[in-house]
């Protein structure tokens, strides 16, 4: 596929999953409880947004930075790490079935941006990695 296609699905799956990906995240940071965290849930959840919108744009360094920014956040809790990892894949399930239920009779448009949401996935490996 030309990069410019590649960029033009990457443009259009943020457009229309930064707001899907936003409302997965709310609805568990609102029921989660974040005993040892010191910082206001409220703020941890705007970075995770943060991070996926990165992650959904292709600005891989950033999301890196806002996945740190989550960890150092969350030093004293030790299930924060197992809890973003959940609610990330919650994320990338939630996002593969709305490609396939949306795009699912386009082949090409269904593969690619299922491409481009492991793109994505992977450079969240990445970036959990490099915490």
């Amino acid at each position: 596929m030309p990069s410019f296609l590649a960029t033009e699905r990457q443009f259009d799956l943020a457009t229309w999953a930064i707001p899907v990906v936003a409302d997965r995240i709310s609805e568990f940071y609102a029921g989660l409880d974040w005993q040892g965290v010191t910082v206001e849930p409220v703020q941890l959840k705007r970075r995770h947004i943060r991070m996926w919108s990165c992650l959904l744009e292709g600005m891989d360094a950033e999301a890196r930075v806002c996945r740190r920014d989550l960890r150092l956040l969350t030093l004293k809790s030790p299930k924060a790490a197992a809890i973003f990892d959940h609610i990330d894949r919650a994320v990338v399930d939630e996002l593969l079935d709305m490609i396939i239920g949306r795009f699912g009779r386009s082949r090409d448009a269904a593969h690619g941006y299922g491409m481009t949401l492991m793109a994505a996935a992977a450079s969240l490996a990445e970036a959990r990695a490099a915490v």
